[in-house]
């Protein structure tokens, strides 16, 4: 899966008046312990049909975004996006890989570092804020401000060594904690929001939050990890939150699971 990567990228537009890729202080957003590898190439797009290829095509834009289809304003709005709880079905969605990045997937980015910091998280993938891309974003202090902020696309993690039990949280999953059993060491395999690789050993806390957010982009949530009889634990908080999605559902504040999954075709004809 992991074994034959292809890292070509197309750059278009002027780069220099884009900063969506770097915190306050201008540092890139993998500013810290996870540095990009190399830039491998520019000017050229992947050909390539290899099955796990995980390249994609960065973009740079300025101006008011357009709808290519219908030539109206980008109604994709980064400011819109917000946590859903379990068991919205996103959460169970298999991410696509992402093929380009351009000013709103940066913008998709800023917007999710600004959800994970409000609720006090160390992570946030894509599919949590409903979005069916291969991205999450991480900052393993969960201060913003501190520690480093890495954003990683089309992650791919192998060479797990050991084990580590530890308890874990999910901002999909309020209030509902459990130990997990992860990998204590991994290999980490990621591309940063200029396209430039991330090939890297992770241990410890950093690796399992990177496990834990991978997992999400696959549709696995921690509870699946968690030993036998140990969901019966939180079975209660469970039922709360299924009774009070599928409540909202039945009075129409939330469409139902077919409409939802519906609404991200247009992210996928986007970016995947």
């Amino acid at each position: 899966m992991a074994g034959d990567y292809h890292a070509l990228f197309r750059v278009v537009g002027d780069a220099s008046t884009d900063n969506f890729g770097s915190d306050a202080l201008g540092q890139p957003r993998t500013s810290g312990k996870l540095r990009p590898k190399r830039s491998r190439a520019v000017g050229r797009r992947c050909e390539c049909r290899t099955l796990g290829c995980n390249s994609f095509e960065v973009v740079r834009v300025s101006g008011q975004r357009i709808d290519k289809e219908t030539g109206m304003p980008d109604e994709l709005d980064p400011a819109a996006l917000e946590i859903i709880s379990f068991p919205h079905p996103t959460l169970r969605y298999e991410a696509k890989l992402v093929r380009r990045v351009d000013r709103r997937l940066r913008d998709v980015a800023a917007r999710m570092f600004e959800l994970m910091y409000e609720n006090r998280g160390v992570g946030l993938a894509a599919t949590q804020v409903d979005l069916p891309i291969r991205l999450f974003v991480m900052n393993p202090s969960g201060q913003q401000g501190e520690g480093f902020e890495s954003v990683l696309i089309n992650p791919v993690v192998t060479k797990p060594r050991g084990n580590e039990e530890a308890e874990e949280g999910c901002l999909s999953l309020p209030n509902v904690h459990g130990n997990v059993v992860r990998a204590k060491t991994i290999h980490l395999h990621a591309y940063n929001l200029e396209g430039q690789e991330i090939d890297q050993e992770l241990s410890g806390f950093e690796a399992r939050v990177v496990q834990h957010e991978t997992d999400h982009l696959d549709g696995t949530l921690f509870i699946d990890r968690l030993k036998e009889g140990a969901i019966g634990e939180i079975s209660g908080e469970l039922d709360a939150l299924n009774t009070d999605f599928r409540s909202r559902q039945r009075t129409e504040a939330i469409p139902d699971d077919e409409q939802l999954l519906a609404r991200l075709v247009k992210w996928e004809a986007a970016y995947c």
